[in-house]
Order: C-alpha cells, then structure tokens, then sequence
C-alpha cells in the first residue's frame, strides 16, 4: 500500500522575516502523536550518522514527522493507511522520506540543514473529525500547545473523513525580541501614522500595521544605489517543483512586489530598529495617496514590530495624535497568537471568534458571512465599498453586533461590516469564526500593549 503522505505544498519566502539562529542543539526530530486524550508533540531522538524509520498508520501513535523543507506553509493528508517515515541525520542534514508501509517505494523526499532549522519557528495545526489543537516549535527545540486559529486547507472538499488527520506547518525565520525602549509620536488618520526613516533620512510617513506580515516600501524612497533583488517562491507538489514571482496578499487580492531590498537601518520616529529587509512595491506612495488621500511611503509589519519585546499603542482620547512605545516584557495580558503571519486575539460575539488585531485597517469589525450570522449581525445600512491596495472593490454591508466579548471586557451595539473578507480565504480558516479587529475600533481603548515575549495582549479601556 502506498504511504499516506501527500506533501502538497510548501511555499519559500526567501529572507522575508529578519531572523535570528539559535545556539540550540538539534536532538532528533519531532513527532505528531495522537492518544485517547487528543495529539501532543514528542521528540525522536536523532543522533548524526543514525536513521530511524517511524512507522505511522494503525499499529502507531505518530501520525506525523514534523520536518519542514524550508520558510513557508506546508499541508499534508494524513489517513489510516499504514506507512513508514524514514529518517536520517547526515553531514548536518535531516532528510525525511515517506515510503510506503513494505519499504519498496518512496513517495516523497526532503532535507533541511541542521543549522537552518534551528532559526526555524514552526506553528503546527491539526485537524480531525474529532477535535482541532495548535503547537508552536520554536527553534526546532522547544514546543508547546498555542491558542488561536487551526488551519485546514482542506476544508472546502469535506476533509479530514473518519480516521484522517489534516496536518498544516506554518514555518518562519525566529524572531528574538530585544531590549528596544524609546517612543515614538504618531497621527492618527484612519489608522496609526509614524514618521520613517531610512539610512538616517526621514524618507515620510508610514502605517503602523500589526495586520500586515512584513514591512514594504514604495520604490520611490529605496535608497540610490540599493541593489533590490528579485524574489521567487517555489511551489512543491507531487507534480515537481515550480516557481513564480512573489505577491503578497492585500485587503483585496496579491500585490505585485518587485523586488527585495536590504537597507542598511530603519528607523521609527526617533527609534532605531536596525538593518531591515524589506519589500519593494511600485508605486506604493501613489497608490496609498488614491486610497487615503495621504503621503504614504511605507507599511511597517509586524517583522519589525517584534523585533521589540513589547509594543504600545498610546491612543489620545479625542485626540488625533497618540504615542507609539517600545518596552521592556511584563507579565499580564490575554492570550495572543501568531498564526498564519497574522495577530489574533479570542473574544466572543454569538459564539467564540478568532480577532485579527489589525491596526491598518481604519474599520471597526469586520466579519465574514458565516461569522456575521454567528454574531447575530443587524443590518443598519446600504453597502460600503472599499478598495484594496491591488485597486479590486470589495462590497461590505454595514451594520451593527449586538454584543462583542474580549476577555473581562464587553462591548454593545459595535458598529461593523460584513462581506468576503479575502485574507481569511487565504488562511484557509473557513470552519471557524473569525473578524478582523481595526483600528477604528482600537481606538476605543486608551491603550493596546502587545507582548512579544509572554504573547500576550493588554486592552486597557
């Protein structure tokens, strides 16, 4: 019988989150087991020079070996069909093969070098017809049940059946947090505005955006001389390896990125963050101008923003100015995820929905169809348009949530928009509730602290 794998995909960012490796040493490889009591992770130990071949299928706890190729997101399929895993640690590289259960045939191969995976953190999403959990990897030597979203991409074609496990990784470089203390002042014009600098020269405003994965800047303001290379992601599938040009997905649709770019600092009003790969766009000032009407070079994601151990958004009451604060970590706070390169929170408005913190969005609540049904949403007005940074037009209907919970906090009667919201769709989270969280209604609180540390989030009313 052929093994159960079916590795679908794996998407390469190249160098897209400024990363850090870790001192760590690799000791083997980790599983994905599942008990009468829901999955856990354990770890296989793998010494260099060794292999050791899992069984998975009946017979055997391990549903799978959890060895990323690269940066990227990666699904598999796992069913009850008996299989083997084959893995080896030679000259620092881990290779992974799945074969099918009498060892004859070999589905699919990769390999990952020790020190890279390291610099690796790794959100791991199980799903069965029984139950769905989260893990984070962290470094590739840590791991821990994480609260927030539990992706499945196979959602729309009824997956996983009885006795299949839907296994997603969503991999990124490490982010360490540092000491960065200093504040900087912002304007508030729909969403948090910050005065930016490159190389030592204030280049103009951008948008502070905790709903965006990594900071893009307009090519008008790259720095003469900057070298501004191309980037490719790959797309792995049963039918080989592809690439294509990346774009990253905007309120609308994919933005066209030309190309990425090191700059050699970045600053955020008088705070310095350091070197920065960012993202170059075309055009991106003047795009920004047509949609806001505003001097906009730049969208600060949270690539940079975590490089702080604690970010806080000072909102003025009934002022357009506010303070942006980096601190040292403290204790206290809800639950936050970092799930899908995005910030979540969980509240309840109906039933249990996943928030998508999201400073860059200028709207209160926003909701998909199926979270506005759960929410009891009350139509109170005509259709809202809107457009996204690829100029598509998206429809909202505006109307008001009875109720919206966050933690010991309780709103009524918030203001909020429902439609396709095409960042969820990209997420592949249709089985459960989610909203994104804007800055409209951010504004509410006096301020919001997120600790990258302890991953926690402050709503101070």
């Amino acid at each position: 019988m052929s093994a159960p794998l079916r590795f679908l995909m794996a998407l390469l960012l190249a160098c897209l989150l400024p990363g850090v490796g870790h001192a760590a040493n690799i000791e083997g490889v980790f599983l994905l087991n599942r008990s009468p009591d829901g999955f856990h992770l354990s770890l296989l130990p793998l010494a260099e020079g060794e292999t050791q071949v899992v069984r998975v299928g009946p017979g055997s706890d391990v549903v799978s070996v959890l060895l990323p190729p690269a940066t990227g997101r990666s699904s598999s399929l796992e069913t009850p069909a008996p299989g083997l895993r084959v893995v080896s640690r030679r000259n620092g590289v881990i290779t992974l093969e799945a074969r099918s259960s009498d060892g004859r045939s070999t589905i699919s191969s990769w390999s990952n070098r020790v020190e890279e995976l390291t610099g690796y953190d790794i959100r791991v999403s199980v799903t069965s017809p029984e139950r769905k959990q989260a893990f984070l990897i962290h470094g590739y030597s840590t791991s821990a049940a994480t609260v927030g979203p539990v992706f499945n991409p196979f959602v729309a074609a009824g997956m996983p059946r009885p006795g299949e496990v839907v296994v997603e990784t969503d991999t990124t470089l490490s982010v360490t947090p540092r000491e960065i203390i200093g504040s900087a002042p912002f304007r508030f014009s729909r969403f948090p505005l910050v005065q930016l600098s490159i190389g030592g020269r204030m280049v103009g405003w951008a948008v502070v955006d905790t709903g965006a994965a990594v900071t893009v800047i307009s090519d008008s303001v790259v720095p003469a001389g900057t070298d501004v290379r191309q980037v490719q992601i790959a797309t792995y599938s049963p039918a080989g390896r592809s690439t294509e040009p990346l774009a990253i997905g905007g309120a609308g649709g994919a933005v066209a990125v030309a190309g990425e770019a090191g700059l050699a600092g970045l600053s955020i009003g008088a705070v310095e963050m350091g070197p920065t790969d960012v993202l170059v766009i075309a055009g991106l000032s003047d795009t920004m101008k047509s949609l806001t009407g505003e001097e906009i070079v730049a969208v600060i994601g949270l690539d940079v923003l975590r490089r702080s151990e604690r970010v806080v958004f000072d909102f003025e009451a009934g002022s357009d100015m506010g303070e942006l604060r980096f601190e040292p970590s403290r204790q206290g706070g809800m639950p936050m995820s970092i799930a899908g390169q995005h910030l979540f929170v969980e509240g309840q408005a109906g039933s249990r929905v996943n928030l998508l913190v999201d400073t860059g969005s200028s709207a209160e609540l926003v909701l998909d169809p199926a979270s506005a049904r759960a929410a009891g949403f009350r139509e109170t007005g005509d259709a809202a348009p809107a457009r996204g940074l690829d100029g598509a037009a998206l429809q909202f209907q505006t109307g008001v949530v009875e109720r919206l919970t966050i933690g010991a906090l309780e709103w009524s009667d918030v203001p909020a928009r429902r439609g396709g919201v095409p960042v969820f769709n990209t997420m592949q989270n249709r089985e459960q509730n989610m909203a994104l969280l804007g800055s409209g209604f951010l504004r509410r609180l006096d301020r919001v602290a997120l600790d990258f540390v302890t991953l926690k989030v402050e709503f101070t009313p």
